[in-house]
């Protein structure tokens, strides 16, 4: 696709029409309540803690002992993948 000019435009016969501003439509705030009349939902510190407060942090697990690969049981091709030390 090419650019063109305004003149290239023009010259074509191209019309320029120029269009009146359109105001962009205003739409209606909604404030919406709530339909709920409660009092607020009270609870001792206990109650707090039990619910919202932080979770003990738990000892860490003893790690799985992983079997070693048996290097001498690999062919020999896939034995130079490996690094020496592992």
């Amino acid at each position: 696709m090419k650019n063109e000019s305004l003149d290239e435009f023009i010259a074509r016969g191209g019309k320029i029409t120029k269009l009146e501003p359109v105001k962009d439509e205003e739409k209606p705030t909604v404030n919406v309540k709530s339909t709920v009349s409660k009092p607020p939902n009270l609870m001792s510190l206990e109650d707090g803690e039990f619910y919202y407060g932080e979770t003990e942090k738990t000892e860490k697990r003893a790690e799985k002992k992983r079997s070693k690969i048996n290097m001498d049981i690999l062919p020999e091709h896939i034995r130079k993948l490996f690094p020496k030390g592992e």
